[in-house]
């Protein structure tokens, strides 16, 4: 016979609805924590055209960047992420990031401008996302699609995220990323 100590538990961990185990799994507790972030932007590239954006990251937080999801039509594109680089200017306008927690005042440390001027710049991660030209297909694709994977941004620095029309045709893209950060130590 269990316990009334453990039996206490076990009810506390069945989903009263689903009798199931009740499980909250990290980006989920972030989100309720007031953690997480969410933004997203829309663009049109002409035909090898290039947009970039640069992360600026907070002195005391790391980003967990769990997804960014590409989505293209008219043709294809990628997306690249690159650490270290040498950002000379970036004053461009800065993307809103939102908490998906609309209960938590807490608010990113986190700054994603476009139109930075840099040079260099180690490339961390790329993905395509393929379509065609003929408006019958949606090309999507995403960096860190596994519920385990992510990038962990370093505090205080900046990245490149860059996005390339690769097949010479315009192409409208779409991107949503979204992110966690932490503060530092608990990496």
């Amino acid at each position: 016979m269990l316990s009334n100590k453990l039996n206490q538990l076990l009810i506390n961990t069945i989903e009263f609805v689903t009798r199931g185990i009740k499980a909250i799994n990290t980006d989920h507790a972030n989100i309720h924590k007031g953690l997480g972030r969410i933004t997203s932007d829309y663009l049109e590239l002409s035909g090898n055209g290039t947009q970039e954006y640069c992360i600026e990251t907070g002195e005391n937080s790391y980003i967990h960047f769990k997804n960014l999801t590409l989505m293209v039509l008219g043709s294809s594109a990628s997306v690249e992420i690159l650490e270290n680089p040498t950002v000379t200017s970036n004053t461009g306008n800065e993307l809103f990031v939102s908490n998906p927690n609309s209960v938590s005042s807490s608010v990113s440390s986190a700054i994603i401008r476009k139109n930075p001027t840099y040079t260099g710049g180690t490339l961390i991660d790329r993905v395509y996302s393929l379509a065609d030209a003929t408006n019958q297909s949606v090309g999507i694709s995403s960096i860190a699609t596994d519920s385990n994977e992510e990038l962990v941004l370093k505090t205080d620095s900046q990245y490149i995220i860059k996005f390339e029309e690769v097949k010479g045709e315009p192409v409208e893209v779409f991107w949503r990323a979204f992110f966690y950060e932490e503060e530092e130590g608990l990496a």
